[in-house]
Parts: structure tokens; sequence; C-alpha cells
């Protein structure tokens, strides 16, 4: 049986920071190997061994979406948090978490909508709760995200809502959403939203989305994009099932050469310390990314499971892994 863990994978700051930025295929493969791994699961407090999403908060605050609730991990125990919806009779999935810029946590679910919790509420208290009566506009939330002007965009499977403080303003195909079915909003720093549909990528410029055409020499037959994401250096990355876009440059990367889209899946993109990019991907575990060369991170000599869902390096440097 495939059961997911939660992983803290300990790369430290300094073995982060002596790896030289273009360092060759041969020195990366001897540096990802066999680093300190720890596994969380059920049996140690987590609600289920399903890990979906993962976000670590400005108050050094681990929280981990699973597939029946959510947690705060302490670095010691994992404190379940009450999300009371209209209609719940079971635990309530989890598929994306966001913290704006005022400390508020936002929590999207599968079937019961948004929640957020207030800064500094304690633990007990339940949170507030939107859905559809509230003008969301779809109950099943895929992704979440903040712009430069601190309004919250809310992905579903219907379109997206952006939320102003206020109320919620719904993007749909009539609002040149490629299509409605929605894997990905991401806020870049540039001020740029992308969002990521299953029929394509657009992006808001002055409020209207405008359709994002890639050059034809990056693409496969029939692509599915999956999420966008832009790193420190401004560079912004589209990413597929088997190949990476450097949008800005028109650059196709291809990390499984050769193999068909359909037996793999990126779920997860993150950037780490020295500007190393981390991809989690399903059936391959998790590669690092330098800017030249793709790597596999080898966990304990391959005997962890490597379907990776979530993934997240946290303040000290450490890499959190949600496996299966």
């Amino acid at each position: 049986m495939n059961i997911q863990r939660l992983i803290a994978y300990g790369l430290t700051c300094g073995a982060l920071a002596w790896l030289p930025t273009l360092a060759r295929a041969a020195q990366l493969r001897d540096v990802l190997r066999d680093f300190s791994v720890r596994t969380w699961t059920k049996a140690d407090g987590l609600p289920d061994d399903s890990v979906t999403t993962l976000l670590q908060t400005s108050d050094g605050y681990l929280w981990i979406g699973t597939g029946t609730g959510l947690v705060r991990f302490d670095g010691v125990k994992f404190t379940g948090i009450p999300l009371p919806a209209p209609g719940a009779k079971q635990p309530i999935p989890i598929t994306a978490l966001c913290e704006d810029r005022t400390g508020h946590l936002w929590i999207g679910s599968q079937d019961h909508g948004l929640f957020c919790r207030f800064p500094g509420a304690d633990l007990a208290r339940p949170v507030k709760h939107y859905g559809k009566t509230a003008g969301l506009i779809d109950d099943n939330v895929t992704s979440l995200t903040t712009d430069a002007e601190g309004r919250l965009w809310v992905g579903t499977r219907h379109g997206v809502s952006r939320w102003d403080g206020s109320r919620f303003s719904p993007f749909t195909t009539r609002e040149g959403l490629p299509d409605e079915m929605v894997s990905s909003v991401h806020a870049a720093r540039s001020g740029t939203v992308w969002i990521t549909t299953r029929g394509g990528m657009c992006r808001l410029v002055q409020d209207r989305l405008v359709p994002f055409h890639f050059p034809s020499a990056t693409l496969e037959r029939d692509p599915e994009f999956l999420g966008a994401y832009e790193d420190t250096h401004s560079n912004l990355w589209a990413f597929c099932a088997t190949y990476l876009v450097n949008l800005a440059e028109g650059k196709r990367i291809n990390y499984f050469p050769g193999e068909k889209s359909a037996s793999l899946r990126n779920w997860s993109l993150c950037e780490g310390r020295g500007g190393r990019l981390w991809i989690g991907a399903s059936g391959r575990g998790v590669f690092c990314f330098d800017g030249v060369d793709f790597q596999p991170v080898i966990l304990n000599e391959g005997r962890w499971p490597n379907d990776v869902r979530a993934i997240c390096e946290d303040h000290e440097g450490n890499l959190w892994l949600g496996i299966s």
C-alpha cells in the first residue's frame, strides 16, 4: 500500500552554501545523496498519511494540509485546526495554503470552499468560512496566491475568484480564461498574476486577462501546463509534466527526455537557497535544477517512496516533502 508521508529532508544551510552555482552533473550527483531524513506519519500525529500541501508562515510554524484536515507543526507536535463548514459531516480535504501580507492564513479545500485564520488567533478558535453563498465562484479550491496589492486569488475548478478584502470578483471564460478548470494561480514578484488552466495560460494585464502564447519550438503536441513560478532572479518558469520553459527566454529544458507526459506529473516546485529549483514529480521523486543540470535527489539509497506531492524549503534550509 502506498503511504504518503511528511519528510523533513535535511539540506542544511552549509550544504547548500558551498555548492558552486554552475556545478557539473557529476558534482551534483555526489552531493545530492543520503542526507539526514526523518519521517512523520499518522502515527506521529498527522491527521492523515496523505499530505497535499505545505506552507511555512512568517512566524516560523509549518502548516500541513492533508486529505482529512489541517495541522500546525511547531517542531515537536502537531496541533489540529478546526475547520467548520456548513453541511460538512466528514473531515475536510485541504488543497491549498497561502499567507497574505497581513498575516492571515488562507486555506483552500475540496468541496468546502475557503477558510481564513486571523493572525494571533487561538488555535481552538474557529476560522472564518467563505463559500459560494459568500460570492466564491466554486467550492472546489485548487490554488491560492496573493498579488502585490494584497488581493487574494483563488483558483477553482470553475474559474477564479479575486478577494479584495470585502468581496469576490469572478474571472471565467467570459473574462478571458482559456478554460475554467484552473490548476494554478501565481503572483510574480513583477506584479503579474499568471493563471494556468487546462486549456492554456493567461496573465492579468491592466486588470484584463490576456492569453499567453508559447513559442512553438518550446512545446510538445497538446501540452498541459500545470503551473508558473518566478524565481528570485526574475526568471519566470512554466512547468509541464516532463519539462520546464523559461518564459523570459522562450527556452525549453527537458529533464525526462523521451518520456510521455501521461506517465509523469509535476506536483510541486519551489526555489531553495542558492537559487536552485526543487521539483517534486509523480513517480520520480525530487529533482534539483541549478540552471544547467537536472539531478535526482537520492533519499536513503532509494528506499523512500517517490511520489512527491508537496515541497517547501523552510527558513533554516530544511526541505519538507509530502510524498507517497
